[in-house]
């Protein structure tokens, strides 16, 4: 299950002779790497040394992290990867506790996660429902434009729309008309958009979303969540409509519930050509 940004992690090892016994190191190294970042990797120190090592570690930005343990005397090496994500949902925790009928706060992580799955699960059919900043969207294209329509919406302001290439022309946010509902841009000057294909930047999502997205992103977290409800909660024995849902579905590929599908439609964005 993904941490959130602004969580600590534990990281920790523990040092054993061949025999399986604990036994405290001459010395313990800690590397940390955000995969795929410019940053360099941290190396904070460990003490005191024992036979169990740990560091607290607070995860700054969404991403992968590496944590690199290296230990001499016995010498022992773990890497283990952590992925650190944003929370993303339109459900909160305590809306997501009443719907499901949970009063146990030990399962709020959890919770938190099937939410966040929840909503993007949603924003698959519904466009970006959670207001969030994207940047470097690619638009793809080999001929010039006077409409673009942009990767993400419904989009909430552009901020700018650049060629692909070195010597390329940029349009601002007062170059361009915004239609905002289905997320397509016209140039101001009505020249077409030209040197194909562009990046743009913008902020995307719904500032209030509606009460049906909120309700089928309710029954989606409801779906998600039935793998560890009780058999007082739900019945353990499908009924035929499960079965019959169950024997269509394409292996590995997950729907949402009917319900949630219905909830949605009237808000679903038109696919992107």
């Amino acid at each position: 299950m993904p941490y959130l940004v602004g969580q600590v992690y534990t990281s920790a090892i523990d040092v054993a002779n061949n025999a399986g016994q604990p036994v405290t190191p001459v010395s313990a190294t800690l590397t940390i790497t955000q995969v795929g970042s410019a940053a360099a990797p941290a190396t904070p120190p460990i003490t005191p040394m024992s036979s169990h090592l740990s560091y607290d570690y607070l995860l700054p930005a969404e991403g992968l992290y590496r944590f690199d343990w290296l230990t001499q005397t016995p010498g022992t090496a773990q890497t283990e990867y952590v992925t650190a994500r944003a929370l993303l949902s339109v459900i909160s925790l305590a809306e997501a506790r009443e719907y499901l009928g949970i009063n146990d706060t030990r399962w709020d992580a959890k919770l938190q996660s099937l939410a966040s799955a929840a909503t993007r699960l949603a924003e698959k059919v519904v466009g970006t429902i959670v207001p969030r900043q994207f940047t470097g969207l690619w638009i793809p294209g080999t001929l010039a434009k006077p409409i673009i329509r942009l990767p993400r919406a419904p989009v909430i302001s552009v901020q700018q729309i650049a060629s692909v290439y070195a010597s390329r022309p940029v349009w601002q946010t007062a170059d361009v008309i915004l239609n905002g509902e289905i997320g397509t841009v016209y140039p101001v000057n009505l020249v077409p958009f030209w040197r194909p294909p562009w990046r743009a930047d913008i902020t995307a999502g719904r500032l209030v979303p509606s009460d049906d997205i909120i309700a089928g992103c309710q029954e989606i977290l409801w779906d998600l969540w039935s793998v560890h409800r009780n058999l007082y909660g739900d019945s353990d024995r499908p009924d035929l409509p499960e079965i019959t849902a169950f024997e269509a579905a394409i292996p590995g590929d997950y729907h949402i519930p009917g319900r949630a599908a219905e909830l949605l439609e009237g808000e679903r964005m038109p696919a992107f050509g």
